[in-house]
């Protein structure tokens, strides 16, 4: 391999393995048991992504998680764009979800939707989910991007969608 092969491999794991997690809070690296974990997004039958923490509008596209200092949190995440079924083209719609919750130390926080179909519909449901950091049953994907809450995952509170 050439030097410059190797120096864009290199920049190239830096920049992916960088992209991974966000520190959102102010101050020093705190430990993983001193922190809330948050998955940004979903990958499941209704994607969504974070759009805003306690209304604060932020950009979370190459994000996987974030850590939070313990506390309430509202969270607000929207689907991507969508067309009314059997239509490819004309106006488009998008999902909204807010979430109230109290993060805590040393837990983990996914979103999972509780829809019946990969479509968005008035009853399209999203709840947020509860549990250990480190939890033997955890339901992560090989690369650790995405997390689905596990069996024993506390459901904490659900939002019913909001189309616009």
């Amino acid at each position: 391999m050439s030097k410059l092969a190797f120096t864009l491999t290199l920049a190239s794991a830096a920049f992916i393995s960088g992209c991974q997690s966000v520190q959102y809070y102010d101050g020093p690296e705190r430990r993983k048991s001193e922190t809330a974990e948050v998955f940004v997004s979903t990958f499941e039958l209704l994607p969504v992504n974070i759009y805003s923490i306690n209304g604060k509008i932020e950009d979370f596209r190459y994000s996987k998680r974030l850590y939070l200092v313990p506390g309430e949190y509202s969270i607000e995440l929207r689907t991507g764009p969508y067309n009314k079924v059997g239509e490819s083209s004309g106006p488009t719609y998008q999902g909204r979800f807010l979430l109230a919750f109290t993060a805590k130390p040393g837990k983990t926080y996914t979103f999972q939707s509780q829809a019946a179909q990969a479509r968005m519909n008035a009853n399209s449901k999203l709840c947020v989910f509860e549990e250990e950091q480190d939890s033997p049953t955890a339901k992560a994907n090989w690369t650790n991007e995405f997390r689905s809450p596990s069996p024993e995952a506390m459901r904490l509170t659900c939002s019913i969608v909001d189309i616009h």
